[in-house]
């Protein structure tokens, strides 16, 4: 019993932390709102200053870890990168063409996509129970995107790109769950920023976007950005994958347009529709009852 008890907390204190990621998170829409550099010259910048950030004790741990480097560890590494560069560019798009509240909310669809993966293929678990929350939370992104489908032809556009940026989420979520099971969080997290480094300077160059001639706002975002939204927020999850499921991480992600939102209306005065607000609350009651169900 008292055995029992001690990894129901262990695991309530591990959801807790995964939780608090969504705090570092939901400043990236705001960040996104305030830079004038395309989207993905961004991207690069942020996953640079979050490398030179963790540089050191990435090969310190990796000195450790070498073995655990097999090319199926690594190929998984490669392609979480790689997703993750292209969700950071389509949902930079999504709230600069539509708002921050619903590119937010719809970028987090990814909880719809995570669990098609890994039950029937990975052998994850998910409870009816916690399969209803999931559910309502795709319900409340859906009802957002109603909400701007008279918006106009660029929140369309916007929308759509959150949904692509979601599925691109996804396979991130699901790569890091089968690379953390050998390599720890320093280790993994490093790899896979300097993968999405490289994709977006790939993508920089196929643009044929400038590399110079932008202005302090722009690197103070991608430095914000770096510490913020990616060591503590993208970082913190991809921890939490070693303990929890890939969906429950993927569910509580959901919590961030809350925050956003609000951060929205306060800095740029950006209030959110009566449709949105519901559909934020159905997101929410989601999020609060896959927390309370889920393994």
């Amino acid at each position: 019993m008292g055995k029992g008890n001690e990894a129901a907390s262990s695991l309530l204190r591990q959801k807790i932390i995964v939780f608090l990621g969504v705090v570092g998170v939901s400043f990236s829409g705001i960040f996104a709102k305030v830079f004038t550099a395309p989207s993905i010259y961004i991207v690069l910048w942020r996953m640079i200053f979050t490398v030179l950030i963790l540089f050191i004790p990435f090969l310190k741990e990796l000195k450790k870890e070498k073995a655990n480097l097999d090319i199926r560890t690594l190929l998984c590494c490669v392609v979480s990168g790689t997703f993750l560069a292209v969700h950071f560019a389509s949902f930079f798009e999504s709230v600069r063409l539509a708002s921050v509240a619903s590119g937010t909310l719809l970028i987090n669809t990814s909880v719809f996509f995570v669990p098609m993966i890994t039950v029937p293929f990975m052998g994850e678990k998910l409870s009816a129970k916690a399969m209803l929350g999931i559910i309502m939370t795709f319900a409340g992104s859906a009802v957002v995107a109603m909400a701007d489908s008279g918006a106009g032809s660029n929140v369309l556009l916007g929308d759509a790109l959150a949904v692509f940026g979601a599925f691109c989420m996804a396979v991130y979520t699901i790569m890091g769950k089968i690379c953390r099971r050998k390599l720890s969080t320093t280790v993994y997290t490093t790899l896979v920023y300097i993968i999405t480094g490289i994709t977006a300077f790939i993508l920089v160059l196929a643009q044929g976007i400038p590399l110079t001639g932008y202005g302090m706002i722009d690197y103070g975002s991608a430095i914000g950005m770096a510490v913020f939204c990616t060591l503590l927020g993208h970082s913190v999850f991809s921890w939490g994958l070693k303990y929890v499921s890939a969906a429950f991480v993927s569910t509580v992600k959901l919590a961030e347009p809350v925050c956003a939102a609000l951060l929205a209306l306060m800095l740029f005065g950006e209030r959110p529709s009566l449709m949105t607000i519901i559909g934020g609350a159905v997101i929410i009651a989601g999020v609060a009852w896959t927390v309370k169900f889920s393994d």
